[in-house]
């Protein structure tokens, strides 16, 4: 009983101290607006793709490379271009991400929030 009760407190810790948060459904609503330059692309761990930023931070698509397109497809729409992002509020979770001509390339918003 102490043991499960120990493990379940280190549980809490570690996704407490490392910001981790499960995102579920985000909206438009939840997210700050922020246009950025992307300087590069890579993937992260669990199949994320990595949007490396101009001012040296970084966002992430959760899986984007489970059930989207190649890294290669997202350097080419993504490397040295601006674009916006719909961040999730506390987090670097993209929701949403818009090319500076309008084309909405990855989007996780229900059909009702596009616009």
């Amino acid at each position: 009983m102490i043991r499960r009760l120990s493990l379940l407190a280190l549980a809490l810790l570690i996704t407490t101290t490392t910001g981790c948060t499960v995102i579920r459904d985000p909206q438009p609503e939840d997210c700050v607006v922020e246009t950025v330059e992307v300087r590069e692309v890579e993937e992260g761990p669990s199949f994320d793709v990595q949007l490396h930023l101009e001012d040296r931070s970084f966002r992430y698509v959760n899986r984007g490379l489970e059930n989207g397109p190649r890294l290669e497809q997202w350097q080419q729409w993504l490397e040295g271009h601006d674009v916006t992002l719909h961040v999730v509020r506390d987090s670097r979770h993209v929701a949403r991400i818009t090319l500076d001509d309008g084309t909405i390339v990855y989007d996780e918003f229900d059909d009702a929030s596009r616009s």
